[in-house]
């Protein structure tokens, strides 16, 4: 069985989700420690309030460069298709060119180092 689900009735919060079974680079990945704490509350509002709540807005996130939303959001994807019921989940880029750059170097990463 895959690493992914090793811990995966343990807990379905969201950030020990991700620190528990996603690597990056060769590592097991954490938000402690590497100045992103900040992405914790925003991961577990996107993912525990969000699909529940019938009322819900949507989110829209003012960020500069560089701060670790494109693996914040690779992380909520893959939390979404393997400790949510195997939901669908879509990314919608500007440009087909961020799109394959978005899939290939953040996504995919994520996909084979964590499986």
């Amino acid at each position: 069985m895959s690493k992914l689900f090793d811990n995966f009735f343990e807990s379905l919060d969201i950030v020990q989700f991700v620190e528990n079974n996603l690597v990056l680079e060769g590592k097991t990945f954490s938000y402690t420690n590497n100045g992103r704490a900040f992405v914790k509350e925003m991961l577990r509002y996107c993912a525990h309030n969000l699909p529940n709540n019938p009322n819900s807005k949507p989110v829209c996130i003012v960020k500069g460069r560089q701060t670790g939303m494109s693996t914040a959001t690779a992380a909520l994807s893959l939390y979404f298709m393997y400790a949510e019921d195997h939901k669908a989940v879509l990314h919608a880029f500007p440009e087909v060119g961020q799109a394959r750059t978005y899939s290939s170097q953040r996504l995919q990463q994520l996909l084979e180092d964590s499986m």
